[in-house]
């Protein structure tokens, strides 16, 4: 009888033989069952005649087609750090695959045994010494062995010296038992991810007629992904507030980190990473009980402690409204008054914790992605649309150029960003080529310039105090000259105006300029000038606060067939932007970033809103980032138009241009890269107000317009009549 067998026939008790019928029966319903020897026997009888050099490959790649696909084993969450050192929150996704927990690529990152990965370090049980060092192979004093593939991790063995029947223990593992001695072998095969699986790869390869025990994989991700932590609205970024985020963003990580490792862990576990719809549904639903719980919360706290407001609240806000308002009346040189301007909108709750659902949802579509062995754009590409398109454009980059705004320390407020935008018919490496150039002109331009505070803004592009609003345009004209680029046809700009941060709510006025004030009636003017002066500019980024609703939409009939209306902190969330439709359209394009609780399914069916409607779709970075650089492959795979990234500066924002240019090459190299067409304004008509649909404040501003009208005409009339008229309008007003 040989090791390890059961007992013969002729040994077995009828006890045995009866357990011995039922185990074979058991086995052959379990073979039967998973269509094993159909299987095999198809193989054999192809394989007899295909007569494959490598039988036991061939053998592989038949029956990992029948391979169960990855499922999410697990996911764990950890915490990093942004651009700026404050925490934010990384995502690691760990896989079954052919019952095993490993990635579908292997990095060299272990989470049982960290030691492993220094950068030397010396193992010594029994007479067995082995020091590692990355990237090559090498092996030295080593009898009987071939010299191993070079492209395999670099493993110095020496001074191996095995009795010939005795158990090898590496790192307390029972490794080889009576090993005699090593065929010449030529590389090393498998999935090379530890040192571990370097040893027992490169012991299996040497050992002859020996029994290997392999311990498990443990712990390995297919991907990891990282996303901002933004807890700051751009309406709402008071000193106050700013001085608060920093404890925000702690307590929204530590937070997340706990919804990541324990619950959403458990939700997830065992669904397919391919199927992105059903996890984000998932996500979003998990998202919505804890909002619900939180106002439970907060409906019970209500309850135990009310809150009165004073009485007085009302009457405070209201009178100086009412007597500016007579005033404007009794003034001789009457004009059209001054509109009061709307109070902010009430701020779109930022919920504590929201960034497990968006940094989650990314996490498992990049996984979906290498598992599929193809590129987070493509992966995209085939949710947005149910067939991949035949060919894809590249997204036209916004590339900041200069930053004049409220902290650029000059007297000119008005214009936070001034923009590049390529011409549409260059390659995406032209493009960016042209824009290096360009900057470093202005580089060169601002350190031979001695006046006025300069430093190297956040946003990736030079923050220059200036007195003017010619100045910036001066500057970049300057720039295109010594290139010989031509403004207006090489490339074009755009302004993002950040209105929202201009704003004096006690003057109910925008400071453009130090000591300059602009109504938004005003404000009209001034973009209408602004953009006839310098043709170049074909956008303009929140040139008014979403509130100024009559404002924006006269300035978009008077200047949307020349240029794009965008909307950056004007446009609402995106969860808003789902539930409640784009509404009226008063804008050509909106910029949109993938923060808090936005899923992959959250951007791909806004695209598709917004794209219904002939908005531009544009994705965008927020002010602080991290090195992911997904936001490029959501920008290609779901046709945005432009991207929005920054300057050409801080690696955050570097990276994303980088991946750009690989995407670009990737498109190229398969004949799928297709050409962006020339602009094309979207046309936004002016709207006349429903009279049905006006409140009363609208109303009196109508009726205060039609008198003041009134009292124009009658200040014009013979002095008679006119002192007649008003005489009588006081005997029907004042009883």
């Amino acid at each position: 009888m040989s090791a390890g067998r059961g007992p013969t026939s002729n040994s077995r008790s009828p006890e045995q033989a009866r357990d011995f019928y039922q185990l074979k029966q058991r086995a052959a319903e379990y073979y039967r069952s998973n269509s094993v020897p159909q299987r095999m026997q198809q193989i054999l009888n192809t394989m007899f005649y295909d007569k494959p050099d490598d039988v036991y490959g061939h053998l592989a790649n038949y029956f990992a087609n029948f391979a169960k696909p990855a499922a999410i084993s697990r996911i764990v969450g950890k915490e990093k750090l942004d651009a700026e050192g404050q925490r934010t929150v990384e995502v690691e996704v760990l896989c079954t695959i052919k019952n095993f927990e490993k990635p579908n690529s292997y990095p060299l990152k272990s989470t049982k045994h960290p030691e492993l990965f220094n950068e030397k370090y010396l193992a010594s049980s029994m007479r067995f010494q082995v020091a590692i060092e990355p990237h090559v192979v090498e092996v030295q004093s080593l009898s009987n062995i071939a010299q191993l593939n070079k492209s395999v991790t670099k493993m110095l063995i020496t001074g191996i010296k095995l009795p010939e029947t005795h158990c090898v223990m590496i790192f307390g593992i029972t490794t080889i038992t009576s090993v005699n001695h090593f065929p010449c072998i030529s590389r090393v095969q498998g999935p090379i991810i530890t040192i571990l699986d370097l040893l027992f790869a490169l012991i299996l390869k040497l050992a002859k007629s020996e029994t290997i025990f392999r311990p498990p994989i443990t712990s390995f991700s297919v991907c990891f992904t990282t996303m901002s932590n933004c807890c700051r609205d751009p309406n709402y970024a008071t000193q106050d507030i700013m001085d608060k985020e920093n404890e925000l963003k702690n307590l929204s990580v530590q937070i997340a980190l706990e919804w990541i490792n324990e619950p959403l862990n458990s939700l997830l576990k065992g669904l397919l990473p391919a199927n992105q719809t059903q996890v984000d549904k998932l996500l979003s639903e998990y998202f919505q009980r804890k909002l619900e719980e939180d106002e439970e919360h907060r409906k019970k706290d209500a309850e135990v402690e009310e809150i009165t407001e004073p009485d007085l609240s009302i009457s405070t806000i209201t009178a100086p409204t009412v007597d500016k308002k007579k005033k404007s009346l009794k003034a001789k040189k009457s004009i059209t008054p001054e509109k009061p301007i709307k109070p902010r909108e009430p701020q779109e709750p930022l919920f504590l914790g929201s960034l497990a659902i968006g940094v989650v949802s990314l996490a498992v579509a990049k996984a979906a992605a290498r598992l599929q062995n193809t590129s987070l754009y493509l992966h995209i590409a085939s949710l947005n649309q149910e067939e991949p398109p035949k060919e894809m454009r590249m997204p036209l980059p916004m590339v900041s150029l200069l930053s004049c705004g409220k902290s650029s320390g000059g007297k000119l407020k008005l214009m936070k960003e001034v923009i590049a935008v390529p011409k549409p018919n260059l390659s995406y490496k032209q493009s960016l080529k042209m824009m290096m150039a360009l900057q470093q002109q202005i580089s060169k331009w601002t350190f031979t310039q001695k006046s006025g505070p300069i430093a190297m803004s956040h946003l990736g592009c030079w923050e220059k105090g200036f007195d003017h609003i010619e100045q910036p345009f001066e500057v970049i004209q300057e720039a295109c000259n010594a290139l010989e680029l031509t403004l207006g046809e090489d490339l074009h700009l755009m302004l993002n105006c950040a209105a929202h941060e201009l704003m004096d709510y006690e003057k109910e006025k925008y400071e453009i300029i130090i000591g300059v004030l602009k109504h938004p009636d005003e404000m009209i003017e001034l973009y209408t000038g602004l953009v006839e002066k310098y043709p170049s500019i074909i956008g303009l980024i929140d040139p008014l606060r979403k509130e100024d609703e009559g404002q924006w939409c006269k300035l978009c009939y008077l200047l949307s067939p020349q240029c794009y209306f965008l909307a950056d902190a004007a446009s609402r969330s995106i969860d808003k932007l789902i539930t409640d439709g784009l509404g009226e359209n008063r804008y050509s394009g909106s910029i949109l970033k993938h923060t808090n609780q936005t899923t992959i399914s959250n951007f791909v069916q806004v695209a598709k809103l917004m794209e219904a409607q002939e908005c531009r779709f544009i994705p965008g970075l927020t002010d602080v980032e991290t090195i992911d650089d997904s936001i490029a492959d959501i920008a290609v795979g779901l046709g945005a138009r432009f991207i929005k990234l920054g300057g050409l500066c801080h690696g955050e924002r570097v990276a994303k241009y980088n991946r750009l240019l690989a995407i670009e090459e990737e498109l190229a190299q398969r004949g799928a890269l297709g050409c962006a067409a020339e602009h094309r304004f979207p046309v936004i008509s002016e709207e006349e107000p429903d009279p049905d649909s006006l409140d009363v404040d609208e109303g009196l501003d109508i009726l205060l317009e039609f008198l003041d009208e009134i009292y124009k005409m009658i200040y014009k009339m013979p002095k008679r009549h006119g002192q007649n008229l008003i005489d009588h309008e006081k005997q029907m007003i004042i009883p």
